[in-house]
């Protein structure tokens, strides 16, 4: 029996495919609970943004699949408008950690 050939690069390129081709009922949606600032997605096991608890935030994971890459972990993902529970790629932006702390800083929360 001879070896797969692998369709993607790695996992990570995997996962992002089966999301933007809307295959992604594979992964586990939480709804936000009361006071819960962000929604989570339960990914296949061994997805390497996860987080020690096995999930991943939404917004981490849709911005890690409109660049085409995983995002390193001094990379951030600022909510433009300020709702963290509007996961619209257009409402989100990938900023450095210093930059993002900076404009938190000097702007008022919602």
């Amino acid at each position: 029996m001879g070896r797969r050939e692998n369709r993607f690069c790695g996992h990570a390129c995997s996962v992002a495919a089966m999301w933007e081709s809307g295959q992604a009922n594979r992964f586990i949606q939480s709804k936000p609970r009361k006071g819960q600032r962000y929604k989570t997605v339960k990914p296949p096991k061994g997805h390497p943004m996860a987080m020690a608890n096995g999930w991943i935030y939404e917004h981490r994971l849709l911005m890690a699949t409109h660049l085409g890459r995983t995002l390193r972990t001094d990379e951030h993902v600022h909510h433009l408008n300020g709702d963290t529970l509007d996961n619209r790629i257009e409402n989100l932006t990938v900023l450095p950690q210093g930059e993002h702390v900076r404009l938190h800083m000097t702007r008022p929360r919602r």
